[in-house]
């Protein structure tokens, strides 16, 4: 199955089109857990800082948003025209934003702007270690795995690039009658994996 919005690659044949790439989707389950529970979607400057609960992530949540995210992305670089795509990464977004939005610029051939100023802010700028509950056993599970690089064992890890490729397990809340069992299950390749920018 194709997301359906490549219908508009054929429908629309000089479209240019940006992709926002998210490399850690261990954040992105994280911040929609999160805005599950508050109901919170949006944050504002002025407004008084609300600090998020601290969640559990399920492994098998974990490993479907990542077969789920790479599946779209994939179906993204075969199906759209790599001469007018341009592929931007939300960390670097985040880092550096008027870099990123330079490079936008340069792509759609117009004159940068001056810095762009935004009252919205994200909402978690925590690690992951300080508001998931079972990080140690996140840690465990995908030590042998590509995506141990998102999950540092202590600050000076998390500092370096992500994209530069123990504790006792804890019970799992999220079971069927919880309200966060459906997360994981709530979107599907139509319309893309779950998208953290529409969250922080």
């Amino acid at each position: 199955e194709q997301p359906v919005f490549l219908d508009m690659v054929r429908a629309c044949p000089e479209m240019h089109y940006v992709v926002l790439e998210r490399n850690n989707q261990f954040e992105t389950l994280r911040s929609l857990n999160q805005v599950w529970i508050t109901n919170q979607w949006s944050d504002w400057e002025g407004e008084g800082e609300q600090l998020l609960p601290v969640i559990y992530l399920d492994p098998q949540q974990c490993r479907d948003q990542f077969a789920q995210a790479e599946q779209f992305y994939r179906a993204c670089r075969e199906g759209l025209p790599s001469e007018r795509t341009l592929w931007l990464s939300y960390e670097d977004l985040c880092d550096d934003q008027d870099a990123a939005l330079e490079s936008a610029w340069r792509f759609f051939g117009q004159p940068s702007t001056a810095p762009l100023v935004s009252s919205f802010r994200r909402q978690e700028s925590r690690p992951l270690a300080e508001t998931v509950s079972n990080y140690a056993q996140l840690r465990e599970v995908f030590a042998d795995t590509p995506y141990a690089m998102f999950l540092p064992n202590n600050q000076e890890e998390a500092m370096t690039d992500p994209k530069t490729p123990e504790s006792e397990p804890v019970e799992d809340p999220a079971d069927e009658d919880s309200p966060l069992s459906p997360i994981a299950r709530s979107s599907d390749l139509s319309r893309g994996p779950i998208s953290g920018a529409d969250i922080q």
